[in-house]
């Protein structure tokens, strides 16, 4: 937590794994997992007590973990909790992050939008796993929201110069239906 305090420059005092950072234009929800990469009763309620709180100010939640499924290259693998399809059914929740599957971006669907929500890998260290560990390209992902609530999703590929097109991604600070 130490790191974590420096980093931030003081602008939110961080007590434990899971936090709110917010803005002014939107909030993050930083959600640490209970139980392995799961949640219990109380980090769902906690999730979920958050968001609203902040409604209607946009929420991007920051978790180690996508909802099982989202993600079909391992469905099994993520948040099991029943509960937790209520925090994605909140009205203010725009986006999640999540990084744990560590996915090759070029063999798999990254950045997807279900139910009005954004779901977006975004691991902190980039490594392939999934679908396999037999190719593996070295790539992050920088996300920005400019001044008129567009969110942009860039991706690089370590040694080429600027964003790779076939991974942009782009999307409102607004929770809108797919059509």
């Amino acid at each position: 937590m130490g790191y974590a305090q420096r980093w931030n420059e003081g602008k939110v005092e961080i007590e434990g794994p899971s936090y709110v950072m917010e803005f002014e234009q939107l909030a993050l929800v930083m959600a640490s997992p209970d139980e392995g990469r799961d949640f219990n009763d109380e980090g769902v309620a906690w999730v979920k007590q958050q968001i609203q709180k902040l409604h209607p100010k946009p929420v991007l939640l920051v978790a180690h973990g996508a909802p099982a499924g989202t993600f079909p290259e391992n469905q099994d693998k993520g948040i099991h909790h029943p509960g937790f399809a209520e925090i994605s059914a909140q009205p203010n929740l725009i986006a999640m992050i999540s990084g744990d599957l560590h996915m090759d971006m070029d063999r798999t669907d990254h950045s997807k939008q279900l139910d009005g929500v954004h779901h977006l890998h975004i691991p902190a260290l980039e490594r392939t796993k999934i679908p396999n560990e037999d190719h593996h390209v070295p790539m992050f992902r920088l996300l920005t929201v400019m001044d008129d609530d567009q969110v942009i999703v860039d991706t690089y590929q370590v040694g080429l110069d600027g964003p790779l097109e076939r991974h942009d991604y782009r999307f409102e600070l607004s929770r809108t239906l797919q059509e």
